[in-house]
Order: structure tokens, then C-alpha cells, then sequence
């Protein structure tokens, strides 16, 4: 009897709550964020699409974070930092609006907490 691949998934299942618990809080922010936008399908994701499309050419798609596998929070971490710069544009514009979320609210802080997060992931 093989067991290899039962074996690599209990593996991925423990790298997962591992990755998960060492940065739950910055995973969480990162979820909020994104769910934030995801879902706001109104109001801000249409601002951030246009500020993506105006800072680089097109509007990438955010991952959401699923909590099956680690490489999918992995995997959002990633994105975000590769679009810090248009969720910071969107602050910058609309976060004197009265009802701009916080979950939108990002930092340079944040940010390097992800960093931190998406580089001991894959490290």
C-alpha cells in the first residue's frame, strides 16, 4: 500500500496551520482587505479597478484566501504586495470620505508584515 500522497497532504495540512497561527493576524488583515474589496462590488472595487488600470494597464484579479491550503494565503500575500501601491492611491484619494472601511486602511507596516509572512512561506 502507497501512502505517499496521503502523506504530502498531512504535510501541506500541517505547514498550513503552522504558516497560519505564526501570522494569523496579518493573514486576517490580508483577508479582511480583500474580502473588503471583493465584496464591495459597488462602490470600492470599481475605485481600486480604475486606480489598477491607471497604475498599471490592467486590473488584477485579488486572491481570496482560502483556508484549505497554505500556498493560497501564500498566494494572496503575493498579490497584494505586488498591488500595495493602488490600494495605497485608493487611500490616499478616498479615505477622507466618511465612510471609506477601515479594513481598507493600509500602512507601510502592514505591508512589511506581509512581506514578512509571504517570505517565510515560500523560504
Amino acid at each position: 500500500m502507497y501512502f505517499g500522497k496521503c502523506y504530502a497532504h498531512q504535510v501541506n495540512l500541517i505547514v498550513k496551520d503552522v504558516f497560519e497561527v505564526a501570522f494569523i493576524a496579518t493573514i486576517e488583515r490580508a483577508r479582511k482587505l480583500v474580502t473588503k474589496y471583493n465584496h464591495s462590488t459597488s462602490k470600492w472595487l470599481p475605485r481600486s479597478d480604475k486606480e489598477f488600470k491607471a497604475l498599471y494597464g490592467v486590473s488584477p484579479a485579488s486572491l481570496i484566501i482560502v483556508e484549505v491550503r497554505w500556498n493560497s494565503s501564500q498566494s494572496s500575500l503575493a498579490s497584494i504586495l505586488r498591488i500595495r501601491s493602488a490600494f495605497k492611491m485608493v487611500q490616499a484619494k478616498y479615505s477622507s470620505d466618511d465612510d471609506f472601511p477601515n479594513e481598507l486602511r493600509v500602512d507601510d507596516a502592514f505591508f512589511s508584515e506581509i512581506e514578512m509572512a509571504e517570505r517565510s512561506a515560500i523560504d
